[in-house]
């Protein structure tokens, strides 16, 4: 996916991108944060990291809004990486899955954990610790 956004982005766009995810690393889950991913988001829907940004509004957002990133990490940015090698379709299912799990949706956290064990049982977290590793039994 890095590869595509070579061809689809200018260096100065690329830029931009990096320079807009960058600020949630630096400034995670503050306002500054979510706007800056909100911007990439809305400005270039197609780049990788718009997938991980996707993903991060996903873990600092609760609620409805939670569950919606999520869900749009999953459908539209599965096969987005982020540069420690976790890929966002599979980190997505978990996040939505402990999710589901805390509001009592048992069935639906349960689908989602078994999707990540048949279908990505080598996915990592950003610490290189596979997922299926940390899901519930």
């Amino acid at each position: 996916r890095t590869a595509e956004d070579q061809k689809t982005y200018s260096a100065e766009q690329l830029r931009e991108i990096e320079n807009l995810y960058q600020v949630a690393n630096k400034l995670w889950n503050t306002p500054e944060a979510k706007t800056s991913l909100k911007v990439l988001i809305e400005k270039y829907p197609k780049a990788n990291r718009t997938g991980c940004a996707v993903q991060y509004m996903g873990q600092m957002c609760s609620g409805e809004e939670k569950e919606q990133y999520l869900k749009l990490a999953i459908k539209d940015f599965g096969d987005c990486f982020y540069g420690s090698g976790v890929q966002v379709g599979a980190y997505a299912r978990l996040h939505l899955g402990y999710y589901y799990k805390e509001k009592g949706m048992a069935k639906e956290a349960q689908a989602l954990f078994d999707e990540i064990r048949k279908n990505y049982p080598e996915a990592v977290n950003h610490k290189g610790k596979r997922l299926v590793d940390i899901l519930p039994k």
